[in-house]
């Protein structure tokens, strides 16, 4: 199970995020297209965003009723649910709200992923487990540049909608982990 959401985290992940830049600069508005400079300024916005969903994360899984798989889980699926909002709106405040925030909640997501991975392996396999985690990261990720440019073809959103669809199917598969590492 947890290789599917490193797997699948993997692939979503640049689907959106590898590809923002390029995906708001040729959405444009009825003015046209956005210039550059607003295309990267916003980037910027949105990754500075971001940075404080680590220190969050870091405070969540020590909760009680949620842990590392509830903070996880629940930072996944609302990174899905924003993706498919940000496709609602070409306006670009609207978007970048939607991917400031998708940005805070993905970098609790994988903070806390990045922390549970190894926590759940037994100590001898611990280094294996984590490296074919990384494994299945990367070559979906590798496989991310085919999916859009084919996918974004017919549909500019189709990407997002992939990103999205595939943060939900990891966040549905992170409610089905067996082990819960908080306090232990």
């Amino acid at each position: 199970i947890l290789w599917f959401c490193w797997a699948a985290i993997g692939m979503g992940y640049p689907l959106f995020n590898a590809f923002l830049p390029q995906y708001l600069a040729n959405i444009g508005s009825d003015a046209g297209p956005t210039p550059v400079y607003i295309t990267y300024r916003n980037y910027a916005i949105t990754s500075i965003v971001g940075v404080p969903g680590s220190i969050l994360g870091c405070y969540a899984v020590n909760m009680r009723y949620l842990g590392r798989k509830g903070t996880m889980a629940l930072a996944t699926m609302i990174s899905g649910v924003i993706l498919f909002c940000f496709t609602i709106s070409s306006n670009p405040n609207a978007q970048l709200t939607c991917s400031s925030l998708e940005a805070f909640f993905q970098n609790i997501m994988y903070g806390v992923l990045y922390a549970y991975t190894p926590e759940v392996f037994p100590a001898p396999n611990r280094g294996t487990g984590t490296g074919i985690s990384a494994f299945f990261n990367r070559l979906c990720g590798v496989m991310a540049p085919i999916v859009a440019i084919y996918g974004g073809e017919a549909n500019p959103n189709a990407p997002i909608y992939t990103s999205a669809a595939l943060f939900l199917a990891s966040f549905v598969a992170m409610l089905g982990l067996p082990i819960e590492t908080r306090g232990k």
